[in-house]
């Protein structure tokens, strides 16, 4: 008889071979060595029922088998018994495992996914028990739900992020008890190659300058917008907005009054694809505000501060002080310059100055209204076009001085805005247009006793959106379209002649005309003088003298 100095143990590992519906099914067990000087081997038996074994299989003195034939989808109970030389068997059973044969995978359809979806796939196979679990082994590829359709087919539903390890991955179902069956490059994750689908895209809360646009994507993407007055030749992209997500919304802002725009957006995911979509015209509210431009280039600079050309700023150029110029300040700015500017209502008036800054860390440039101080105007963003502003005192209408000052190179000044709306703020960029129109042709004007007649002719130009017309009485030239006395803001087109009427005789009255194309781009002034005549006094006691005298 034998006798067992150490109990059959150790954990039973359950594996699975390829196998078909049937009888095909394998269960491969382990168990620890007993230790006795006559073993031979061990008899493995096993059976449908808990300690019922009605088929058994000697195997030699080794650590474990495997059994086949096993009847697939079905509950096998296995227990091992040690065996002597002389055929003899220990008297008691191991401890008893049991369970379905190894999970088995035949397949996969579809055996691709992409990158940053979520994708259905069917996995076929054998032994698949009801409460079967699967996982890749891939990062990034989660299983977030499965569905046993019957004990050869599973449906997975995954979640393939963004980041996915591309290439091929592993799949490994487990049963019960941790029993796997495992399936090499099993699935193959690509690179994402579809672009996100946008919907629901609205535009909502539009105001004078702003108007909100809203959409939703069908991926997490970035999302931005573009936007121009309806015909424009340009559009102009908001912020981009990083994050990635489904639900987008973007505050336009810097619109133009009362103006028709169209717009689109543009999303990407993270593997890049792009997608873009438009939406319906909206139109901004009327405007009770008023909003004045000008080119920093319009003023007379002296050295050392230089125009310089410019692709991405108004009219094509800027204005930036020379390198090698010592750095200016409030009190003393490393050159100065002004331009007259008519504020036509009386209020409280914003400055905005567009600015980009090198690679100093708080240059810019100084302005101020009139006599107050000058305040430094710095953009934050290094390399780039940006909107800087203040808020001003309460101005009188009528002519005032806008003050300008350099502090350092590497700056370059643009464009001017200043407005009376407390909520506006600018976000216009040049066109892709940048070149300025010619200027007003063959400007003349007729002097006579109460007005002065100018007459004119526009040169050849699709794009001329505005002409301008300012005048002063103190001999100076004005020098942008908003300075001097505003006489004519009207469409480029229509009458070349306007009549200037209600001017003081025998004042001398200079005149320029500007040309502003579609872009917002600005012509050079034409100029001229005019002197309104004194008008001849009225004759007094006309009578007749051919008549005899008393």
């Amino acid at each position: 008889m034998f006798v067992h100095r150490a109990a059959l143990y150790g954990a039973i590992v359950i594996a699975a071979l390829a196998a078909a519906p049937g009888e095909s099914g394998t269960i491969s067990v382990g168990w620890g060595e007993v230790d006795h000087p006559q073993l031979e081997g061990y008899r493995v038996f096993h059976g449908p029922s808990a300690q019922q074994y009605d088929q058994w299989v000697d195997v030699g003195a080794v650590g474990g088998t495997t059994l086949d034939g096993l009847a697939d989808c079905t509950t096998h109970h296995v227990a091992v018994k040690s065996r002597g030389a002389d055929g003899r068997l220990s008297d008691v059973f191991s401890n008893e495992v049991s369970g379905w044969p190894r999970p088995e995978i035949g397949g996969v359809e579809p055996a691709t996914v992409e990158r940053g979806t979520t994708a259905m796939i069917t996995v076929l196979g054998n032994n698949f028990h009801p409460q079967t679990s699967a996982q890749f082994a891939a990062d990034g590829v989660t299983v977030t739900q499965v569905t046993v359709n019957d004990c050869g087919r599973l449906t997975l539903t995954l979640d393939v992020s963004a980041s996915a390890g591309a290439g091929a991955s592993d799949l490994t179902v487990i049963n019960p008890g941790q029993v796997f069956g495992a399936a090499v490059a099993a699935l193959e994750v690509l690179p994402d190659a579809t672009a996100p689908a946008i919907a629901s895209l609205a535009t909502s809360e539009i105001g004078t300058s702003t108007a909100v646009v809203s959409w939703t994507t069908d991926e997490p993407a970035d999302g931005r917008v573009y936007v121009r007055r309806a015909g424009g030749s340009a559009f102009r992209p908001s912020e981009l907005v990083t994050e990635q997500t489904t639900e987008h919304s973007i505050e336009l802002r810097g619109l133009r009054p009362g103006t028709i725009h169209e717009y689109y957006v543009s999303v990407s995911d993270a593997a890049g694809n792009e997608s873009t979509a438009s939406g319906s015209n909206f139109t901004t509210l009327e405007s009770e505000y008023t909003y004045l431009r000008v080119e920093a280039e319009a003023a007379d600079w002296p050295e050392p501060a230089t125009v310089v050309e410019d692709e991405v700023a108004f009219s094509g150029a800027a204005v930036e002080v020379e390198l090698g110029t010592p750095p200016g300040t409030a009190q003393s700015p490393a050159v100065e310059s002004s331009l007259g500017i008519h504020i036509p209502d009386a209020g409280v008036w914003r400055v905005w100055l567009r600015l980009r800054r090198g690679g100093a860390a708080a240059a810019g440039w100084f302005a101020a209204l009139d006599d107050a101080p000058l305040q430094l105007f710095s953009p934050t963003d290094s390399g780039a076009w940006s909107w800087v502003g203040y808020t001003a005192a309460e101005l009188n209408a009528g002519l005032h001085t806008l003050r300008l000052g350099g502090q350092q190179p590497g700056v370059g000044l643009d464009r001017i805005l200043i407005t009376d709306d407390p909520a506006f703020h600018p976000a216009e960029i040049p066109d892709f247009d940048v070149s300025a129109p010619s200027a007003v042709a063959s400007f003349t004007a007729e002097a006579l006793d109460d007005s002065v007649v100018l007459h004119w002719t526009l040169p050849s130009a699709d794009d001329l959106d505005r002409l301008v017309l300012r005048y002063t009485t103190d001999g100076t030239t004005p020098s942008s379209p908003i300075d001097g006395l505003p006489l004519l803001d009207a469409a480029a087109s229509g009458p070349l002649t306007f009549t200037h009427t209600d001017v003081e005789p025998d004042v001398a009255l200079t005149y320029s005309a500007f040309l502003i194309d579609e872009s917002g781009n600005v012509s050079e002034p034409s100029t001229l003088q005019a002197t309104p005549g004194v008008p001849l006094g009225q004759v007094p006691n006309v009578h007749r003298t051919d008549v005899l005298s008393d």
